[in-house]
């Protein structure tokens, strides 16, 4: 009776050994994804860094850069940032002569109307296709 109790106490220790041993290496597998995906995550982030940085290019009213303009701003401003202020503020930045003095109006009204009508005054002063097309 007592080596029958010993071999079933033998048999379940080789299990819990055998399953202990498995969860281990499930573990070391997920350890070893996680550190493959930050490794893929770091090249992106190095690749990143070596390319030029992106730049919004100046307004200065020329209907056929128009289109242009408001890509980028759109991409590289306008996304990154939900403050219509800062918005309206980038657009003044980023353009020059009488576009510029065309936005610098609109910032005397409250910042989400200014830069509302900052947009609209744009697209209809220089963003209509007709104007695009006949330049």
């Amino acid at each position: 009776m007592l080596t029958t109790l010993k071999k079933e106490t033998e048999k379940d220790e080789s299990f819990t050994k055998e399953d202990d041993l498995a969860k281990m290496m499930t573990i070391q597998e997920r350890q070893i994804k996680c550190i493959e995906e930050l490794v893929a995550q770091q090249q992106r982030s190095a690749l990143t860094l070596t390319l030029p940085k992106p730049e919004v290019p100046v307004f200065s009213g020329d209907s056929i850069e128009y289109n242009k303009f408001v890509k980028a701003f759109e991409t590289l401003i306008e996304a990154r940032t939900d403050s219509d202020s800062a918005r309206l503020y980038y657009l003044v930045q980023y353009t020059c002569g009488a576009v510029q003095e065309l936005m610098q109006s609109c910032s005397l009204m409250d910042s989400d109307r200014g830069y509302q009508e900052a947009r609209r005054l744009l697209k209809s002063r220089y963003g209509q296709p007709y104007k695009i097309a006949s330049a």
